[in-house]
């Protein structure tokens, strides 16, 4: 029972990471970093409840320091590669996530996409790296075309692994409760 509400609190905080991916802080400046922050603090805090050693604590380091630089030092080709980078770490970071999911779906026998959602989130996520890999070569038009539009992708796909997520919770929380006739 106990290790059903762990895996409970896993998703949760999970989910929680991800709602905050999905708000857009960088109204002020260096509000952005209070959100990575944020975000990787409940990645971490949902690794907390899973007794996997993944390196996801690694991955979330770099994008820690990727992130502080990217806002430390104001370039504009730093900007670009920093973007790229973080995007790939966060791909490293939910593609983590995933095994866990999967893991998670097969001990409670959920019968959920979550192998068919991942499949799709990598495949969207890396083709919007791959083609902000070639911002610097564009003109600015074109820069910042392929920023919104990659941005409205990562949007997408991060609100369908965050319902599905939430019902991958739901499911989970269900199968906890046990009824026992005397």
């Amino acid at each position: 029972m106990n290790e059903t509400k762990d895996h409970v609190k896993l998703l949760q905080w999970f989910a929680i990471a991800l709602f905050l991916q999905l708000l857009y802080f960088n109204i002020f400046k260096y509000v952005n970093i209070l959100q990575d922050i944020l975000v990787y603090g409940a990645y971490l805090k949902s690794l907390s409840y899973s007794k996997k050693v993944t390196p996801v604590k690694k991955y979330i380091g770099i994008a820690i320091v990727l992130a502080l630089v990217s806002n430390i030092f104001s370039q504009q080709l730093l900007f670009y590669w920093s973007t790229v980078f973080i995007a790939g770490m966060d791909l490293l970071i939910i593609m983590e996530f995933g095994k866990i999911l999967v893991s998670l779906e097969q001990r409670y026998n959920a019968h959920g996409p979550t192998a068919r959602v991942l499949k799709k989130y990598v495949i969207i996520v890396f083709a919007v790296i791959v083609s902000w890999t070639i911002l610097s070569n564009l003109p600015r038009d074109w820069q910042i075309g392929l920023l919104v539009l990659g941005a409205f992708l990562l949007f997408v796909v991060n609100i369908r692994l965050f319902f599905h997520v939430l019902s991958l919770r739901k499911h989970v929380k269900k199968k906890s409760f046990v009824v026992t006739y005397l």
